[in-house]
């Protein structure tokens, strides 16, 4: 009952070493049968057994005696392999896939003795030789085949064979087609120019995608594919090809293959080759040629165009290598000025005249240098502003005046004048007085920095906004040499904001003054200084103030003579720093308060500006004031406002209140000046009722009621009346602790018979006037109440 299997043991002789053997059934025992089968033996190998019963206690039996046995040679081949079928692959028109079930007995019938592989043989077609594939392993059971050629019938043979060399016989699968497309036919090359027309025979299949080119440079080179301009993975989605950009006398072959928008391609047609010619046909015209003036540049025109469409004979398009630009001005001749390459459309033309007429046309142009007729024209009219017209010179001694006429633009800024010591070239543009990008903002202008004797020519520009104008025609004239002596001994003074420039009054027949010149730099162009005296020179003076500055900056002068018969030479130049100002403004003096008859919270103080600086010098300027109160003469004083007149308006005060006063001057610099005087100055408002009085009296008989007569002096101004009130709350300024006592009326006393005997109460009284405004209340006043 105990019994679980069976252990088997062998060994090479009936006394060796006996192995135990492991069986297939997955026990700790070699077999739980009474039989068992040791296979794999090479034929005449003599073995001896003995076996041993388990229990599933794990108690064993004693070893049997030895039985032994010879295993015998194999010469029975396998049987045939089973269910042999071939099916090709929908989506790789190059592979079929094999399969078949092993045998499962010799070729004789009997008990399959052993299987080490097969061999696999295919053929193509129905009647084609049948040629190795490969040789397989026992455990295969499918191959894959790859490498076939599309839309092709293929049949395959299949035999196995055992360890000792027996082979079975083969078994034939069923015939099978490849997948795939049809392979493109028809396929024509045309010879062209720098180019070769493909065509071909369409493909007929619903999974089409489209065709890829294959070229080369010899019928059996190495094809290498195209790639086409349609953006696809394949080169062309139609059955004609262009190969272009060749060089003429390229020869090239070519193969087409048909794709599969399900990754199917067919097999390669067969070669056509073609022959690149030279190209000697013209492009046709540049079409719809326009030239159009910026609006932003007044140098600048831009030309458009199109690529012609064809050759000039008509044919298609050979090819394009680029554009040549043609440009004629104000009607003259057509003359290139650029070159542009085949891909532009577009060309800026710049550094032209401004309010010229240019006219454009194109020339288009191909590799092999052949030229197309000249485009139709198109022309335009640059933008600009009018150069100045009518520019005279007038010569005069050491200096030249010129004078144009103004011209009429919106937006006009001034005028540029050139100078130079030839008519046609290096012109410079000469500096004016004012820190300008321009000459001049006048019609007119004098050139001082001339030389006598020297020839000059002349040239001006408008300025605008945006745009300066072409020079003018030029101008040319020679100064005159020096006949009034000039002046010796000019001085300049630098002071505060201002330069006082000095000389020696001239000793000169008919002298009428003088002009004075100033520049920002020593050799720099000096300009004419205008007086306020009303005369065409600047001063009938020998000095000259020249104000309005800014501390820091530097000037050089030259003054010239003024007589009836014209004006001398400019004198030496004489130089001055502008001075910074650091003296703060005087104290304001006179200070005076006003109240408002009108509001008893508002004071208007008023004062006289002062007339020098702290240091009692010429007052170099006040720009404003700094106004401090307090309400005490001794301060502290607060900063309560500031003004830029000797003027303030205090509000917010207190009626009937003395504020006191101080102000400041500040001037432009910053420099603050000391405080003024203190000034003392009272708000108006209604008069405190005063002389308060108050007595009490309780008559004797306890029914009737103590009497309380309060009194006081009348206050001034338009009283309208008198408000009165009790607490008996000592020294309450809340006016929550008061009673009214009324009726309020324009009399000096009230009386109040409302107490009680023996309390103790505070009168307070206050005066109000016509506008309704209110005197402070007087000090509460005590009355006892005797009983």
């Amino acid at each position: 009952d105990n019994l679980a299997g069976y252990d088997l043991f062998r060994a090479s002789t009936s006394n060796g070493d006996f192995q135990r053997l492991t069986g297939s059934e997955g026990t700790s025992f070699t077999t739980g049968r009474i039989t068992f089968v040791d296979s794999n033996l090479a034929g005449g190998t003599l073995l001896f057994y003995k076996v041993q019963a388990v229990g599933s206690n794990g108690l064993r039996s004693e070893l049997s005696s030895f039985a032994s046995g010879e295993a015998q040679g194999d010469e029975s081949a396998p049987g045939q392999p089973r269910n042999v079928s071939a099916v090709a692959d929908e989506d790789d028109s190059g592979r079929i896939s094999v399969g078949w079930s092993a045998p499962v007995t010799d070729s004789d019938g009997g008990a399959l003795t052993g299987l080490a592989g097969y061999v696999l043989l295919r053929a193509e077609g129905t009647d084609g030789a049948f040629l190795l594939v490969d040789s397989l392993s026992a455990e295969t059971r499918e191959f894959a085949d790859t490498g076939l050629r599309a839309l092709t019938d293929y049949r395959y043979a299949l035999s196995a064979y055992d360890d000792s060399g027996n082979e079975g016989q083969q078994v034939l699968s069923n015939l099978t087609r490849t997948s795939g497309l049809p392979t493109p036919a028809g396929l024509q090359a045309v010879d062209g120019i720098e180019r070769i027309l493909l065509t071909w025979s369409s493909v007929d299949d619903d999974n089409l995608a489209g065709y890829d080119l294959f070229r080369a440079s010899t019928s059996n080179g190495d094809f290498q594919r195209l790639t086409g301009s349609e953006g696809t993975s394949f080169t062309t989605g139609r059955t004609t090809f262009i190969d272009s950009g060749l060089t003429a006398g390229d020869l090239f072959f070519y193969k087409v293959q048909a794709i599969g928008d399900n990754g199917l391609t067919s097999g390669l047609s067969g070669f056509a080759g073609g022959q690149s010619l030279a190209d000697e046909s013209a492009p046709g015209r540049a079409l719809n040629v326009s030239a159009l003036a910026s609006q932003t540049d007044l140098d600048q025109v831009t030309v458009r165009w199109a690529a012609p469409a064809t050759d000039a004979d008509g044919s298609d398009l050979s090819g394009i290598a680029g554009f040549r630009i043609l440009r004629a001005e104000a009607g003259a001749s057509l003359a290139t000025v650029s070159t542009v390459n085949a891909d532009d459309r577009q060309f800026d033309d710049s550094g032209l005249r401004s309010l010229t007429s240019y006219t454009y046309a194109i020339i288009v142009f191909d590799a092999a240098g052949n030229e197309g007729q000249l485009s139709a024209t198109s022309t335009t009219t640059t933008i600009g502003v009018s150069a100045p017209s009518s520019l005279s010179a007038l010569e005069g001694t050491e200096r030249i005046t010129l004078s144009w006429a103004s011209v009429d633009e919106d937006d006009l800024v001034g005028y540029n004048v050139y100078r130079s010591t030839q008519p046609d070239a290096n012109f410079v543009q000469l500096s004016g007085d004012g820190g300008t990008d321009y000459t001049t903002g006048r019609t007119s202008y004098v050139d001082s920095t001339i030389g006598a004797g020297v020839l000059a020519y002349y040239r001006v520009s408008t300025v605008t906004s945006g745009f300066e104008s072409e020079r003018s025609e030029f101008v040319s004239a020679i100064a005159e040499a020096d006949s009034i002596a000039s002046l010796d001994g000019v001085t300049a003074s630098g002071g505060i904001t201002r330069i006082t420039v000095s000389w020696t009054s001239a000793d000169a027949d008919d002298l009428e003054g003088y002009n004075v010149y100033r520049a920002t730099q020593s050799d720099g162009t000096y300009s004419r200084l205008t007086g306020i005296e009303g005369t065409d020179h600047t001063t009938g003076q020998s000095s000259y103030v020249d104000s309005g500055l800014v501390g820091g900056q530097v000037f050089f002068y030259r003054v010239s003579v003024v007589t009836t018969a014209g004006e001398s030479g400019v004198s030496d130049f004489a130089g001055a720093t502008v001075q910074s100002d650091t003296r703060p403004p005087a104290a304001p003096t006179f200070i005076e308060g006003e109240a408002d008859a009108d509001d008893p919270e508002v004071l208007t103080l008023t004062w006289t500006a002062p007339t020098t600086d702290s240091n009692g010098d010429e007052l170099t300027g006040v720009a404003s004031y700094t106004i401090y109160r307090s309400d005490a003469s001794a301060g502290p004083f607060s900063k309560v406002g500031t003004s830029t007149t000797p003027q303030f308006q205090d509000s917010g005060l207190e009626a009937k209140t003395t504020y006191y006063y101080e102000i400041e001057a500040l001037d432009t610099e910053g420099n603050i000046g000391p405080r003024s005087s203190v000034t003392a100055a009272a708000t108006g408002g209604v008069d405190v009722p005063s002389n308060v009085r108050i007595v009490s009296t309780t008559p004797s008989s306890a029914g009737d009621p103590p009497v309380v007569t309060i009194s006081w002096d009348a206050s001034s101004g338009a009283i309208v009346r008198y408000e009165v009130q009790r607490t008996q709350v000592a020294n309450s300024t809340t006016d929550s602790d008061y009673t009214d006592i009324t009726p309020n009326s324009l009399q000096t006393s009230r009386t109040d018979n409302t107490v009680t005997r023996g309390q103790t109460y505070y009168y307070r009284v206050r005066a109000v006037d016509i506008d309704s405004r209110n005197s402070d209340w007087t000090d509460p006043l005590q009355i006892d109440v005797s009983n």
